[in-house]
C-alpha cells in the first residue's frame, strides 16, 4: 500500500481497484461463488451463515474423506476446496462482494465500466483532501483516530446504501455502481489511516 506521503503527492486520486482477474470472476471455471457456498446471490449476507456454509463444504471436501479415492478424485476435491476458500474470501468482504455482484450482473467494477458518466468530481476532491489530511496527521494519533471514526462511519453508511441498491428488485444499477466506486475510495482511505496507527 502506498504511504500517505506518496498518495498526497499525486495530482489526482488513483482509480478504484480494477476488475478481479479471470481467476476470481463470476464465470471462472463456470462456478458462481454464491452457488458454490449454497447462499442466495444478494449483498445482504449474514456473516455467520456464510462462515457456516464454508465450513460445511470444507468438511465434505476434507482430504481424509478422499484418502482412498483415485488421484483424479483427490485432485478434484482439492480444487473444489480451494474454490470454496476463494469464494468465501470474496463474499465475506463487503467491497469485494459488491464488486463481484456488479461484475456478475454485467456492470463491471471500475468507475467507467458499463457507462459513460465519470466519477463525481466532488468525491475526487474529497479523496485528495483526505489524503492531504492523512499526510499531515502522520504521527498525530488523536487526529488519526478522529479520521478513523469519520471514515469508518462513511464506509458503514456507504455499505448500507450499496445494500439497498444491489438488493432492490430490480437492482438499481447506476446507484449501486456509484456507491461501490465511493466505497472503494473510502475503504482505501481507511486502510491508509490504519497503516499509520
Amino acid at each position: 500500500m502506498a504511504s500517505a506521503k506518496s498518495s498526497s503527492s499525486s495530482s489526482s486520486p488513483a482509480p478504484p481497484t480494477p476488475a478481479p482477474s479471470s481467476s476470481s470472476s463470476p464465470t471462472a471455471g463456470g462456478v458462481d461463488y454464491f452457488q458454490l457456498l449454497g447462499v442466495l446471490q444478494k449483498f445482504d449476507v449474514d456473516a455467520s451463515s456464510l462462515e457456516d456454509a464454508m465450513k460445511a463444504r470444507q468438511k465434505v471436501l476434507h482430504p481424509d474423506k478422499f484418502s482412498t479415492k483415485s488421484e483424479k478424485e483427490k485432485l478434484y476435491s482439492a480444487d473444489q476446496a480451494s474454490a470454496v476458500n476463494e469464494a468465501y474470501g470474496v463474499l465475506r468482504d463487503p467491497l469485494k462482494r459488491a464488486q463481484y455482484i456488479l461484475q456478475a450482473r454485467g456492470w463491471g467494477v471500475t468507475e467507467r465500466d458499463g457507462r459513460d458518466r465519470p466519477v463525481d468530481p466532488e468525491l475526487l476532491m474529497e479523496v485528495m483532501e483526505a489524503r492531504e489530511a492523512i499526510s499531515e496527521a502522520s504521527g498525530d494519533l488523536d487526529r488519526l483516530r478522529s479520521m478513523l471514526r469519520e471514515y469508518g462511519k462513511k464506509v458503514s453508511d456507504c455499505i448500507e446504501r450499496t445494500r439497498d441498491a444491489l438488493d432492490a428488485e430490480p437492482m438499481v444499477g447506476e446507484k449501486a455502481k456509484d456507491e461501490v466506486v465511493r466505497l472503494t475510495y473510502f475503504v482505501r482511505i481507511l486502510d491508509e489511516v490504519k497503516s499509520l496507527m
